[in-house]
């Protein structure tokens, strides 16, 4: 390769903010080593290949570096970090993320507290599916939390959405507002 070749093939990498293509097969690979590494409590290896998976745009490994950085596994314990990856891998539409970011926004925790914008990151998540937020919603609406109003009807399809994937606390929660709707 000549020197003008190579320069060229620089000036493009870096054009295209740094990043070289990893091929989906390849991230995929990454993504299945690092949970094996998760599993065997090999967190610097897993790191590693979350690191090269989020650098190729993975959602889902922005989502698990923040947690081993709010957990400290392999890491300085570093919540601030951690919200931030969260904030990331959210903003790109994996709902995991919406709810961990929604939950960091209702505690304060790595950013100040904002009951609205913990409102807005649950939805975000329920709406595309997140079992979690489905039931974490039913219970806003419930209960009358984070500024939002209490609304039954509301917490009965967010309860509903969250049982048919499951959720016994949801199903329970459902009883108990078919009752209250009785009286």
């Amino acid at each position: 390769m000549t020197l003008k070749r190579w320069l060229l093939s620089w000036v493009m990498i870096l054009s295209l903010g740094g990043c070289i293509y990893v091929s989906p097969s390849e991230v995929e690979q990454y993504m299945i080593n690092a949970t094996k590494y998760m599993a065997e409590e090999r967190y610097d290896e897993a790191i590693e290949l979350y690191q090269k998976a989020a650098a190729s745009g993975k959602a889902e490994a922005k989502s698990s570096l923040a947690w081993l950085h709010e957990q400290g596994k392999g890491v300085d314990q570093d919540f601030y970090k951690a919200f931030s990856l969260y904030k990331d891998s959210a903003e790109e539409g994996y709902p995991k993320s919406q709810y961990e970011l929604a939950k960091k926004y209702e505690d304060g925790i790595g950013t100040d507290k904002d009951p609205a914008k913990a409102l807005e990151w649950y939805s975000k998540s329920a709406e595309l599916g997140y079992s979690q937020a489905q039931y974490k919603l039913g219970s806003i609406y419930e209960h009358g939390e984070l500024g939002a109003e209490p609304n039954l009807d509301a917490a009965e399809e967010w309860y509903k959405r969250a049982s048919k994937q499951g959720n016994l606390e949801a199903d329970y929660r459902l009883g108990i507002i078919r009752i209250r709707k009785k009286k």
